[in-house]
């Protein structure tokens, strides 16, 4: 497994609280959500410049739902607490919210080191809500 993989299963290994020890079936299921995440974040990150009109409608109607979920599920996605449960660790406090235990945090940190929460809820907003506008302009434009 590589090491960008490996760091998106769990935030800082000295910190496993896995129970037991995760199955082959349970991992891959863990490792397809990862995959299916990053699929969303790179469409999210591009559909605007994709020649394809059907994309830019789906993105005009995934960002309003994207941001009704994160905000009805305190700015988590389901995706990372989908996965999260797969991988057995504990699921984040919503109280104090680690960077390390959202997937964009632990896509920035091999990147740009630990990335304080509020960069990581902007960045993820700002893109979503920038990738709309995108999306809305080219339609607009015909």
């Amino acid at each position: 497994m590589s090491t960008a993989t490996s760091s998106l299963e769990q935030a800082d290994p000295s910190e496993a609280t896995v129970s037991m020890p995760l199955g082959h079936g349970r991992r891959l299921a863990a490792d397809a959500v990862c995959l299916l995440h990053i699929g969303v974040v790179g469409f999210v990150m591009t559909c605007w410049a994709l020649p394809i009109a059907p994309l830019w409608w789906l993105m005009l109607a995934l960002a309003p739902l994207m941001h009704l979920q994160w905000r009805m599920n305190d700015d988590r996605c389901l995706l990372s607490d989908l996965e999260t449960h797969l991988r057995r660790m504990p699921p984040p406090e919503a109280a104090t919210p680690d960077p390390e235990r959202t997937f964009i945090g632990r896509l920035l940190r091999p990147v740009f080191g630990p990335v304080p929460m509020s960069v990581v809820d902007g960045l993820s907003y700002g893109v979503l809500w920038a990738s709309f506008s995108g999306c809305a302009a080219r339609l607009a434009a015909g």
